[in-house]
This record gives C-alpha cells, structure tokens and sequence, in this order.
C-alpha cells in the first residue's frame, strides 16, 4: 500500500504543499478556518498519516514524552508509568520509558540520546539527592527541554514539579504507632539524600517530638527503597526488639514479612508494621498492610498536564503541586500490649 502524503493532500485540495504542511504540522499561520477545514476533510478520505519522524525534523519538537524512573520493578513506578501513558495518550502523545535502574543508569545519557530523537519533553520520575537533581537540571535546559519532575520537589525555577506532602503522610504513620502505645518503633527509611526519605524522617521527628517521645536513632534502618533493604532492615530492627516498623515505601514493608518469618515472629501479634504508597498489593498481604496512601495516579496525570501546558506555551509562573497524604488504616498494626523497656 502506497502512503499518502502531503503532496498528495495539497493536489486533493488543490492548495500548496507549504498551505497543507503548515496545517498538518499545527505551526503558526493565518490560514482561513475553511480551508483548513478542506484540508482534514482531505486527510480523511485520503486516509493521511502522519510521519511522524518528518513531523519531527520540521517542528524540531516529537509527540513523544521522555520518562526518566529509578526502578521499573518497583510497582509504584509501574503504576506512575501506566498513568503517564494513559494520560499522555488524550494528547495524542507517547511515551518513551527510561529505567534508571537505581541511578546504575546515567540519566545524562537518557537525556542526550532524547535530546538526539527530537524528544524534548521530559517527566523525571522519583526523588533523588539535590546534587545529582542540579546536574539533571543543567542538562535540562543545555538540551533545551520542557520538564516536570514527578514525586519530587525541586528549587529551580526553570522547573515544575508534583509531588505528595511526605512530612504530613510520615506523621500521619508515626502518631498512629504511638496512639497505640508503640515507643520502641523502628523505621526503614530510604537513601539519606534523597529528598523524599529526608522529609519522612523529618515527619517522623516531628510527630515523636509533638508527643513528648525519645525516637532511639539506633532503631532507624538504612534502606534503599527496594524489597531487600526491607528484608535487611526487618531482620535486624526485630533483632533489637523493636515492637512496630515504619517503612518509608511499601516495597520495603513486604520485606519485613519475608523478616518476620525467619524470625518466627507474627505479623501484626509480635511486631506491628506500617508502610507508605499504598500499592495494588498492599491490601492483600496475609495480614492487610496499614500504610500512608499517595495518589500515584494523580501524580502521572497532573505531571503530564503540567508539561503540556508548558509544551503549549500556557506556563505563566512555575507550577509545583503538593498534594495531600491519607492515612489507610487495616490490620497489620495494632495496639501494643506488652511493656515498653
């Protein structure tokens, strides 16, 4: 089957290929409605399609987004990435999927090969230290991309960004375990540079402060936002008697039940456990995790809204959405009974 071009449509309409490409590409122009009208009416019963790779050496600009995640395999990526999509899709734009693999990747490279595509519109996906963001966003904008960065904040002006207050959603979790009569809470956070691990730490803080109560550092596990840091992390938080875990991702929280096992411990009779996102799983472990809810979903959605709007010229200020935490409590904590030493 021959393709139908936009010589083709111009000798259908009888108007200039420059007339018809201008249209077609949606570039600047002061064409008449009606004739426009002649020309999609001619695409439709020529059945036109574009070439989009042509498309892309006129405009200098693809309908494909570039997005940057840390960990496919992490499910809360995978759901931030199905929303993209979807959302990306009204568009009529795609998406073309980088995995970081946990920042083994450099994401520099992802850029400059984007950059080599013709794809200059950019989602970065998850939190990250502050030093390797600024180097993400110098190539940013020496590549001369419209970004959003999603599930983090950052400072720079040039960018916007979308994310969950994890200050509130970690307190949310922390006043929940002491309400209970937990005192000897271990938490699993995340990378220490990360921002995201940070601002849950400092909610954690907070939350023991506003009660009065001593947070025993010793009880405070570095992990790395993945199962087996919550497997580590469980195994020697148990070890030391803590009687509930706070674990900054659920990916982790999963972890502590492979921990708890080894230990033949009980989930929530001999240690009580509390994550944070919210997974598709997450409500049907053997003993339903309570955990902090954030709207992944939303995240992907307004962040691709977000770059559209600045993609189509619409950003008069800097957008960045904090979005509200909720608290999901189920059975995998419960109130603590025994003698807090």
């Amino acid at each position: 089957m021959t393709r139908v071009t936009i010589r083709d449509v111009a000798k259908e309409t009888k108007l200039s290929i420059t007339t018809v490409s201008l249209v077609l590409n949606d570039r600047p122009n002061s064409i008449p409605a009606a004739t426009k009208q002649r020309i999609f009416a001619a695409t439709k019963k020529l059945g036109y399609v574009p070439n989009q790779v042509a498309r892309a050496l006129v405009t200098q600009q693809s309908n494909v987004i570039g997005l940057l995640i840390p960990d496919i395999s992490n499910v809360f990526f995978a759901v931030l990435a199905k929303s993209v999509e979807r959302e990306a899709s009204c568009y009529d734009y795609r998406t073309l999927l980088c995995d970081l693999d946990n920042s083994h990747a450099d994401p520099i490279s992802y850029l400059r090969m984007l950059y080599q595509n013709n794809v200059k519109s950019v989602i970065m996906a998850g939190a990250q230290d502050q030093e390797y963001c600024r180097e993400v966003c110098s190539a940013m904008e020496n590549f001369g991309m419209t970004a959003v960065f999603a599930d983090q904040r950052v400072d720079d002006e040039r960018f916007d960004w979308i994310a969950v207050d994890n200050r509130k959603g970690a307190m949310l979790a922390m006043n929940y375990l002491l309400r209970l009569g937990h005192r000897r809470i271990g938490c699993i956070q995340g990378p220490e540079s990360y921002s995201d691990s940070r601002e849950r730490m400092e909610g954690v803080e907070e939350a023991c402060s506003q009660r009065g109560v001593t947070l025993d550092k010793r009880l405070i596990y570095n992990g790395d936002f993945n199962f087996e840091s919550g497997v580590a992390g469980g195994t020697e938080l148990i070890e030391k008697g803590a009687t509930a875990i706070f674990a900054f991702n659920d990916m982790m929280a999963y972890g502590i039940w492979e921990a708890a096992r080894n230990a033949g411990k009980r989930i929530p009779q001999d240690i009580s456990v509390v994550g944070f996102d919210d997974l598709l799983f997450s409500k049907f472990m053997s003993e339903p995790l309570t955990t902090v809810y954030q709207p992944v979903e939303e995240i992907g959605r307004k962040a691709v809204q977000i770059l559209m709007r600045s993609i189509n010229g619409n950003r008069n200020i800097r957008e960045g959405i904090l979005l509200e935490p909720t608290f999901v409590a189920r059975s995998s904590a419960v109130e603590f009974k025994g003698e807090n030493m």
